[in-house]
């Protein structure tokens, strides 16, 4: 068994195969010269074969099983006819026998068979290789037979072995044309055996085989990249269709057309020109596992069916990375799976795919996501051209929002592509909205006349120049090392690129990183030649350096003069940073670790608390931040961290205390606690019940905001669709308060919801457009109440318990009223403000319309079945007179 496996037993088999084609071939040589003798070659022959067959026997495990197998029968059978013709030297006319024996030395074609068969190859084409070996093993050999028997001189002395050859492959083929037929008994045997051994053998490794090929996936294949088209790799989490139709959406809009490599190289006045070949990248989706319907479908689209390959392989395996090219390709996505239950081995086998990518080709560009922020370092290391964290950005927006609302709904909208739909068919408000979500974030560069101006110059001239169309957001400062490379474009390498590696966690990053990005720095940064700027514009093609030099002499020849640049701004003044400033840290006191630790134990006893109240000063906790949290560590400090920065002191319009309500368990309720024992004012609450009740415990009426984090431990599946269920309810139970107590969308209290199954989305649209439906109606009537004329329902509504006064009475009276209290300018302002109760007379007013409505219905039901109830019973009691 190890001779058969080892390097000297596949050198031994092949000289066995190739040694076996030699012997028939000296057999069919000897059928045309039948007084030939090749003394020589039959010893070598009989020594060859004999040392094969006492090897085989020596080595396998059980002898008696090897001798009476068929491998062994045939392999003795081909010794035979070595020493019979040594033994019948001369008598070869008289013995038939002994020419019949011969042909025995064709069974060593059977060796090719099964050599075929060992070689490590796919099953199909293993099976292929069989048949084509099987099916010309069985021609000759029965060629062979054939002609031994037919070639006699009682029979047809005149008989070649192509002759035999030709009758063979024209019985097999069932045609039968009739010019050589078998003579004797035994050719007529040879002839119905080999059409019952073609007929049986041949087609069941025919359906073998096309079994194996129906096994065999149609998305195992080898992608053939083509010389100057480069591809681009996606890998990671591709089994989520909407995840794949999200990024190639943005992979292919035409806003996303990428710039070559040189365009940010060179001296300024190079025009960065959009090259052709990268236009339309063709994209190779790596998956372990065949595509779902869903995904076939979405790559039969037309706009991706010349585009988009999916192919079936693993990252973790070179000879799937060289069937997709990943020598030659230009970049590599890998996604990561955002609706994961478990984050850490999520980020865990992202970072193995990325291992396997550096160790096949390290020099290609890889743009990777993960879930948690644990692996940033883990990552760093492996070092990833581009890093994106989708719960640090997730959690920092949520943050800040409850500081200012909207701002996730503008930085989605910035960051996603999007264009302008038929504004005919859209209100003015839409038709706002719809012009803000096509204003998008673009990298570019500036023309040579804004070198030397400072930012606030650059920024006040680049709209000028551009009439609104253009803003500028951000300066990306490079090392002063790259800054003063030559002028001369190179084509660039890894050692040497001066292509921004971007960072979208660049806020979490060492203070040692010598690139960063400005936002605002105000008039101490002055622009450098070369310098890559962030501006937003809706469309990439107002930020084209040659749209924005055309912009400028189109501007210049209006009369208008350029700003005067200032002098070198003072070295060691301090530049503003967004991204590269670290983030607001506790004083050492607080990371410190004391050595009393009854104080620490205190310190976590206070936070985890009971109701909304100042542990030390019994005091109501007002205007601060609820959180339904499941207590995740990351999730927790990070949204903790996003809110405590320096300028977030008590007094301040941006501070709000903060309290965690989870459904967790006490032992994560600990956990969290002791992460969190460096704030003063932040709480954890645990609750037990439902939604609703523990909303109120936590004074959600006094609350400032209301974040809602997905719980990843509670996705259910309903209809075979995964939706964050235990979010949803939540989520219900606020807007349940907002309803009962009074309050709209409009609202500081409209929660901020973060899911992980976006098609939970289809449920919670639902549910806010009607709640937005019903939010507008009442803003309509308490714009009709400041203007002194109430909306009349279609309905009868009763009359409520407040005392009404007619119209010609109430109407004079109550609008002077206003007005003289309120002020003329401030009236619906004003009653916005105080509009609660008068949202919660008009909701009872409603209620008290539909309830009467309802018990008309129910009492004319009543009537109706009386009254045919009683002329049921007449005309039955006439009946009966009758």
């Amino acid at each position: 068994m190890k001779l058969k496996f080892s390097k000297l037993g596949t050198a031994w088999e092949i000289f066995q195969t190739f040694f076996a084609l030699l012997a028939s071939v000296t057999y069919v040589i000897q059928t045309y010269r039948p007084m030939s003798e090749m003394i020589a070659f039959d010893t070598v022959a009989l020594v060859v074969f004999t040392a094969d067959y006492l090897l085989n026997l020596y080595c396998c495990e059980n002898r008696w099983q090897f001798v009476i197998s068929v491998n062994g029968v045939m392999d003795a059978l081909t010794i035979f006819p070595t020493i019979l013709d040594r033994v019948g030297n001369g008598h070869s006319k008289a013995l038939p026998f002994i020419r019949f024996v011969r042909v025995m030395r064709m069974l060593r074609l059977v060796r090719v068979v099964r050599v075929a068969g060992a070689h490590t190859v796919s099953a199909v084409r293993k099976q292929i290789y069989t048949i084509i070996l099987l099916t010309a093993c069985l021609i000759f050999v029965a060629a062979g037979l054939f002609h031994a028997v037919e070639s006699n001189e009682d029979a047809q002395p005149d008989l070649r072995f192509g002759d035999a050859l030709y009758f063979v492959v024209v019985t097999i083929a069932t045609v039968g044309y009739g010019d050589i037929v078998p003579v004797t008994s035994a050719g007529r045997a040879v002839a119905l055996g080999v059409i019952i051994v073609s007929f049986t053998v041949i087609p069941m490794e025919v359906s073998r085989l096309t079994q194996l090929i129906a096994l065999q996936s149609h998305f195992r294949t080898t992608y053939h990249p083509l010389i100057g088209k480069p591809h681009v790799l996606v890998v990671g989490h591709v089994a989520e269709p909407r995840c794949l139709l999200d990024f190639f959406r943005e992979f292919y809009h035409p806003d996303r057309a990428m710039t070559s490599m040189s365009s940010f190289e060179g001296s300024s006045n190079h025009q960065n020109e959009v090259d052709p070949s990268v236009v339309e990248l063709p994209c190779v989706i790596v998956g372990p596992k065949e595509p779902s319907e869903e995904i076939i479908n979405l790559l039969d689209h037309p706009v991706l069916q010349n585009r988009v390959t999916y192919i079936k392989g693993s990252v973790m395996s070179e000879e799937d990375m060289c069937r997709v090219g990943a020598d030659a390709a230009r970049a590599c996505f890998v996604l990561a799976s955002k609706s994961a239950p478990n984050t850490k081995q999520t980020d865990a086998e992202t970072v193995m795919r990325l291992m396997a990518i550096r160790n096949y080709n390290p020099d290609l560009p890889v743009y990777t996501q993960i879930v948690s922020p644990v692996f940033i370092d883990y990552i760093s290391g492996v070092d990833a051209d581009h890093l994106l964290c989708l719960d640090q950005i997730k959690i920092s927006l949520l943050a800040k929002s409850c500081l200012c609302p909207g701002l996730v709904t503008l930085i989605s909208n910035l960051f996603r592509s999007s264009a302008l739909v038929n504004r005919e068919t859209l209100t003015n408000w839409e038709q706002e909205y719809a012009e803000g979500m096509a204003l998008e974030v673009y990298a570019t560069t500036l023309p040579t006349v804004f070198h030397g101006l400072n930012f606030t110059q650059t920024c006040q001239l680049l709209y000028n120049i551009s009439c609104g169309e253009v803003i500028l957001l951000a300066v990306y400062e490079q090392p002063t090392s790259s800054a003063s490379k030559t002028t001369n474009p190179k084509k660039p390498t890894r050692g040497s690129k001066t292509m921004p590696q971007l960072r979208r966690y660049s806020w979490t990053l060492k203070p040692e990183q010598s690139t960063q990005m400005l936002s605002n720095p105000g008039s101490s940064m002055i622009m450098r030649p070369g310098q890559l700027v962030y501006v937003m514009s809706e469309s990439k093609k107002f930020t084209m350096t040659s749209s924005i030099a055309n912009d400028l002499k189109i501007w210049l020849a209006k009369g208008n003069v350029l700003p005067a640049r200032p002098g070198k701004p003072d070295a060691k003044s301090k530049r503003p940073s967004l991204l590269s400033k670290k983030r607001g840290t506790p004083s050492n006191g607080q990371h410190s670790i004391t050595s009393d630790e009854r104080a620490d134990r205190q310190r976590q006893d206070e936070i985890l608390i009971d109701e909304p109240k100042y542990p030390v000063t019994g005091e109501a906790i007002q205007n601060h931040i609820i959180v339904v949290s499941d207590l995740e560590q990351t999730s927790t400090l990070q949204f903790a961290h996003m809110l405590r920065h320096e300028r977030h002191v008590p007094g301040s319009n941006e501070y709000h205390p903060i309290i965690f309500l989870s459904w967790s368990s006490p032992k994560n309720a600990a956990a969290a606690c002791r992460d969190l024992s460096e704030f003063s004012d932040i709480f954890v609450m645990l609750a037990t019940g439902d939604s609703k009740r523990e909303l109120m415990r936590a004074n959600i009426l006094g609350a400032s905001r209301c974040v809602v984090l997905a719980d990843k431990a509670n996705i259910q599946e309903i209809d075979g669709e995964s939706v964050d269920s235990q979010t949803i309810f939540h989520y219900l139970a606020v807007l349940s308060i907002q309803a009962e107590h009074g309050m709209d969308t409009t609202s500081g209290l409209m929660p901020m919801v973060e899911l992980n199954m976006p098609r939970t989305m289809k449920i919670l649209d639902s549910t806010l457009r009607k709640r937005t439906a019903i939010s507008f109606q009442h803003r309509q009537e308490l714009n009709s109440l400041a203007m002194g004329t109430m909306i009349v329902p279609t309905e009868v509504v009763a009359p409520t318990v407040f005392p009404v006064k007619s119209q010609q009475e109430r109407a004079p009276d109550d609008i002077s009223d206003i007005k003289r209290r309120l002020g003329k300018a401030n009236v619906v302002k004003n009653i916005y403000l105080r509009g609660a109760d008068n949202i919660i007379s008009l909701d009872q007013q409603v209620k008290l319309s539909k309830r009467i409505s309802s018990k008309r219905t129910l009492i004319k039901r009543e009537l109706e079945f009386t009254r045919r109830h009683y002329f049921d019973v007449a005309s039955s009691h006439q009946g009966s007179f009758d």
